[in-house]
C-alpha cells in the first residue's frame, strides 16, 4: 500500500492587524503628584485660606462634623506620606477599625 499524503487546509482568511493611535498621548498622573494635591488642598482647608479653603472646610465639616480640622490634619498626613514615598500606607484593618470607633465615640 501507498502512503498518502495527508492534506493541509489552508487558512485563506487572514486576520486584519489593528492599528493603534499612536498619537493620542496616555494622561497619567503620579502618586507623588497625587499626594502634593491633597497637602495643598489641606493646608488650603486647614487655614480658610482663600475662597478654595473657605469651601473645602465647609465641605468637610458638612461632612463630619465640628471636628474637620483633625481629618483634614490625617488627609494632609496621609498626602504628605504619599508624596515623599510614592505609594498609599498599609493599614491593618485592626488598627484602621480602632481609629475609626474611637473617632465616631467621641
Amino acid at each position: 500500500m501507498a502512503n498518502r499524503k495527508r492534506r493541509t487546509t489552508k487558512n485563506t482568511t487572514r486576520s486584519k492587524k489593528v492599528k493603534k493611535n499612536q498619537n493620542i498621548p496616555e494622561f497619567e498622573i503620579s502618586e507623588q503628584v497625587l499626594g502634593f494635591i491633597l497637602v495643598v488642598l489641606s493646608v488650603l482647608a486647614f487655614f480658610h485660606w482663600g475662597f478654595i479653603g473657605l469651601l473645602l472646610a465647609n465641605l468637610v465639616r458638612l461632612l463630619v462634623g465640628e471636628s474637620y480640622q483633625l481629618v483634614v490634619l490625617v488627609l494632609g498626613v496621609w498626602g504628605l506620606f504619599v508624596m515623599v514615598t510614592g505609594h498609599s500606607p498599609q493599614l491593618k484593618n485592626k488598627r484602621a477599625f480602632g481609629g475609626l470607633v474611637t473617632y465616631l465615640g467621641g
